[in-house]
């Protein structure tokens, strides 16, 4: 096809004024850029997700000089830095703390760990910059380059951020120091509003995981609802639903939420013995997928 497009080219010129050639060339490139894909990004997206990352054996903070352990994590980010351009510039470490800080309120019982990886050369430049922005979360400065060379990450620095699972998993790519889109995703994620399986071909969504039902009479039920939304073009199965705590009740109608459907979950609280502030969790856990929907119920119990 390319070797027809070139005579074909060749045919076109041969007898043109420059003008001509000028329109002609236009067009062509025109129709190059129309053929060109416009979005990169779900390209890698499609290659990334549900790919586990592999860790050095032994990883240290170069903040407190301990070991990290990562083992215990419900979520991990992971963001890996070169050594090439401004490292400032890449790190973005001022941002970064404002948007981790910001999970803090989401995240509940669940664990998050955020660690910057960087292959710094100067470790001079890189202990100046964390004491200018205060930042206080992992940072390994990975002088053997050791995790490039163990996952070989993409050039494009968007790309080489990855929120992970429990089991180191990539859930989803992008950097949320960059785009605020990428950002929000992170947090619809970790507060546990969207889930997705392991290729990424599915996900279920709810638009109010955390509900607090404000004052609770001791003995007393009290129901809270909530809809589980399947925003892909296949069923997706509950596999398994698990309450936090005995007083919790779950009921659904079914274990099937159909494609582009959704499927009602119906949450009733009841204390008999203790009084005070209370948060309850369900854990709801789907086929192919790693991480469960969380939904959350909080209150006080009074007598």
């Amino acid at each position: 096809m390319y070797i027809c497009c070139q005579i074909h080219y060749y045919h076109i010129m041969k007898n043109r004024t420059h003008a001509d050639i000028l329109v002609i060339m236009g067009l062509l490139a025109l129709f190059y850029s129309c053929s060109i894909d416009k979005n990169p990004y779900e390209k890698y997206t499609s290659e990334w997700q549900g790919r586990e990352i592999v860790f050095p054996h032994t990883m240290t903070d170069v903040i407190t000089g301990d070991t990290i352990d990562l083992s215990e994590a419900d979520f991990t980010i992971l963001t890996y830095v070169d050594s090439a351009g401004c490292t400032s510039c890449k790190m973005k470490l001022s941002i970064w703390k404002s948007f981790l800080e910001s999970l803090d309120s989401l995240a509940g019982e669940r664990d998050v760990n955020a660690i910057i990886v960087i292959n710094a050369r100067d470790n001079r430049e890189l202990s100046y910059l964390i004491q200018r922005d205060d930042y206080s979360y992992p940072i390994v400065n990975d002088l053997n380059d050791s995790l490039q060379t163990l996952n070989q990450f993409p050039d494009d620095i968007m790309l080489r951020t990855f929120l992970l699972d429990r089991n180191k998993h990539v859930m989803t790519i992008g950097n949320p120091a960059y785009n605020n889109a990428v950002a929000e995703l992170y947090r619809s994620v970790i507060s546990g509003m969207k889930t997705f399986n392991r290729p990424g071909t599915q996900m279920v969504t709810v638009n109010d995981p955390k509900k607090r039902i404000g004052n609770v009479k001791l003995g007393e039920v009290y129901t809270t609802n909530y809809t589980l939304n399947n925003e892909s073009m296949d069923t997706v199965f509950v596999r398994e639903v698990i309450p936090s705590c005995h007083c919790t009740e779950v009921l659904i109608p079914n274990n099937k939420i159909p494609p582009n459907g959704t499927l009602p979950v119906q949450i009733k609280f009841h204390e008999d013995s203790l009084t005070g502030d209370f948060i309850r969790s369900v854990y709801i856990y789907y086929q192919g997928f790693e991480s469960p929907t969380i939904l959350e119920i909080s209150g006080i119990v009074i007598k």
